[in-house]
Parts: C-alpha cells; sequence; structure tokens
C-alpha cells in the first residue's frame, strides 16, 4: 500500500496524528484554491501549517541537544535543506518550463518571474509584499508561483528559531525572548493586518507568533505533564480549527481570524502529543492510514497543486468537469515528489547527507543547475 511505503523509517518519535492535522491543513488550503466558496476560511491552513511547524521543529531541536552552538545550528540546517529544497528546486524549474511551454512567448510577468526566482533563495515572500499592495488582488492569483511564500516564511523562521531554542535548553537570560517576540508579532499582526496588509501576510514579522504558538506549546508539554482532563481539549481544539477554516475571512488573515486557527491547533496539538490527552476516537481519526498518508504528502501536495491549477484554469475558474483530471493529476505528481525526490534525500543513508558543508555544497550546485535551466527556457 502507498501509506505502508510512506511509513518505512520514521522518526521514532514520529507522532501520525501531527500528519493527520497536516492532512486537514492542506486539504483546506487546496478546497480554497479551486473555489473560495467550498471552504470560506481555507487559507487560515497556512496559518494551521505555521503551527504544527513551530511544535515539530521546537520537537527536533530539542531531541538533539549539543553543548555547542554551531554544530548544532549546522546540523539543524542541514537536515531543514534535505527536508524541503529539493523538491522547490524540482517544482519551480518544472513551473517555468510549463510555463513556457503551455502560455505564449513573453506572458510570464516581470513580478511572476521574480517570485519564482526568489522561490529557490528562500525569498518569494519579500518579492510578494514587496510588489503588492494585498494579498487579495487578482494579479497575485496569477502567479504560477504564488504557493512558495509560506516556504520562504518557515526558511526565514528557521535561521532564528534554533537561537532561541539554545538559548532554552541551556537556561541562558534569552530564554525570555521567545513569550516577548512572539506578543510583540501578535501587537504587529494586529496593526499591520489593516495598515499594510500584504507586509502583515506575507512576511515573517507579523506570522512569526504563530510558529511561537506551537515552539511554546512544545516547552509546555516538555517541561509539564498534563493532566487527563485536558483530553477534551483535542475535541473543543478540533471545533475551533472547523470553524476558523470555515469562517475565517482572507482579508483578516493573519489577525484576528487567525487567532481563531492558533488556538484550536494549539489544543489539538496538545492532545494528541500527551499520552493521555487525547480522545480514542480522535485519535484513531486523525492517526488512521489515509489521514497519515495524505498528511506525508502535504508538502508535495502543496507544492504542485497551485501551479497545476493556476496552468489548467487560465484567467476563468477551474470548472467541476475539470476536477476528475485534476484531482489524480496533482495527487499523482505529489506521490511521484515524495517517493522520488523527497523521501530518498531525506532519510537516505549516503555519506555525504550527514555531512553539513557537503550538503551546502550540493544546495549550491542544485540551485545552480535550477537557474542554468531556467536560463535555457524561452520565457523573455
Amino acid at each position: 500500500m502507498p501509506w505502508a511505503l510512506s511509513m518505512r523509517r520514521l522518526p521514532s518519535d514520529y507522532n501520525p496524528a501531527i500528519d493527520g492535522l497536516r492532512a486537514i491543513a492542506v486539504v483546506a488550503i487546496i478546497l480554497f484554491h479551486l473555489d473560495a466558496r467550498w471552504l470560506p476560511g481555507g487559507l487560515a491552513g497556512v496559518d494551521l501549517f505555521f503551527v504544527i511547524s513551530g511544535f515539530v521543529i521546537c520537537r527536533s531541536l530539542a531531541a538533539a541537544p549539543c553543548p555547542q552552538l554551531w554544530p548544532w545550528l549546522l546540523d539543524f540546517l542541514r537536515r531543514r535543506l534535505l527536508r524541503l529544497l529539493p523538491l522547490l528546486l524540482v517544482v519551480v524549474v518544472a513551473t517555468f518550463a510549463a510555463v513556457s511551454w503551455h502560455l505564449p512567448r513573453g506572458i510570464l510577468d516581470g513580478t511572476y518571474e521574480n517570485t519564482g526566482l526568489a522561490a529557490m533563495a528562500g525569498a518569494s515572500n519579500l518579492v510578494l509584499a514587496w510588489s503588492l499592495a494585498s494579498h487579495l488582488t487578482p494579479f497575485a492569483d496569477a502567479n504560477p508561483f504564488l504557493q512558495t511564500w509560506p516556504l520562504a516564511v518557515q526558511a526565514q523562521f528557521y535561521l532564528l528559531l534554533p537561537l532561541l531554542i539554545f538559548a532554552w535548553l541551556h537556561r541562558r537570560p534569552a530564554c525570555w525572548a521567545l513569550p516577548v517576540l512572539a506578543l510583540a508579532s501578535l501587537l504587529l499582526a494586529a496593526w499591520q493586518t489593516r495598515a499594510a496588509p500584504a507586509s502583515a501576510y506575507y512576511l515573517l514579522p507579523a506570522r512569526f507568533w504563530q510558529f511561537a504558538a506551537g515552539a511554546l506549546l512544545y516547552q509546555h508539554v516538555h517541561r509539564c505533564t498534563l493532566t487527563s482532563a485536558r483530553r477534551h481539549h483535542g475535541w473543543a481544539g478540533l471545533a475551533l480549527v472547523v470553524a476558523g477554516l470555515a469562517m475565517a475571512r482572507p482579508a483578516t488573515l493573519p489577525f484576528p481570524d487567525g487567532v481563531i486557527v492558533v488556538t484550536g491547533a494549539a489544543l489539538l496539538l496538545a492532545a494528541c502529543t500527551t499520552s493521555t490527552g487525547t480522545p480514542p476516537l480522535l485519535e484513531r481519526w486523525l492517526g488512521c492510514a489515509p489521514m497519515r498518508y495524505l498528511g506525508r504528502l502535504a508538502y508535495a501536495l502543496y507544492l504542485v497543486h497551485w501551479p497545476v491549477l493556476v496552468l489548467m484554469r487560465g484567467d476563468q475558474p477551474l470548472p467541476l468537469s475539470a476536477l476528475p483530471v485534476y484531482v489524480p493529476l496533482v495527487l499523482g505528481l505529489a506521490m511521484l515528489g515524495h517517493h522520488l525526490i523527497e523521501r530518498p534525500l531525506r532519510y537516505g543513508h549516503w555519506p555525504w547527507q550527514r555531512a553539513p558543508w557537503s550538503v551546502f555544497g550540493a544546495t549550491l550546485a542544485a540551485v545552480a543547475v535550477g537557474l542554468a535551466l531556467i536560463g535555457l527556457l524561452d520565457i523573455g
């Protein structure tokens, strides 16, 4: 079975319910992109992803403590590069190729092209924030590289979080920086969502509190034993997540409507990561094989669903008659990317994968090859 193959060689601290949450997030985003009327708050799936990411990355950092910052940081960045970059590069280059083949010459707008190129350096969110007045403009919806901006936000967060977690693990005075920065980020989001919507939506400063919510939750779970009374929080969290995805307004993300999803995600994660916390029915549903497999595919699904949708629909909504083609195509591409690119490079045992500097060198070489291939395409 495909999900059986995907479950091999998973980390010892693997929690299947977290993959269930990832599945909810990616399905919500795809449904919104297909037709916003189907799930009006589906964009808040990104907020859900950010909370999960903050929790999982904090857990990963805490599981590999090191008395010295530099080796610990290099190893963390090595693992993140192997996790995220290979499939991203393949999707970006393939999207450039598909655009050059599918659309007339010269149709690729400069902002679109810059977004794709910046995605290879973890900076596409900067291009979008500086180019657009709002994330709700139709101009953004035609960008085949739009889906890369959350990955850029995550990459920027990964440069900051290890320093904060290192301080927390070693009882440094700076351990208070994470909650202080989270509060400052929340206040900034409350102001920027109205005053500068593109910056609030695309940039890390107004999104940091969402990652921090997951990281702070892990710190609490790590230090405290949650009582069985908290098992009911799982159902409350699920209700808040569903309510947020159903009713959040895109114009009020990340604040205030994002608070609903972030709160629900924190409650769900707290329930799912304690031995007595998760109601059996909720645990079985989130951790069932199809939900686990969909969650493992979430990164690949997220990357490929958007460019395929943009190329298939053009400037019109995708008709329902196209769904029998769109859904299997996206699912098939995601499965290929996950099993042939993502998993081998993340869990492989080649010697170069264990050395940070060889991974960094391979990263630079891969980006250079990607840029060279894009340069050969007739998209100007």
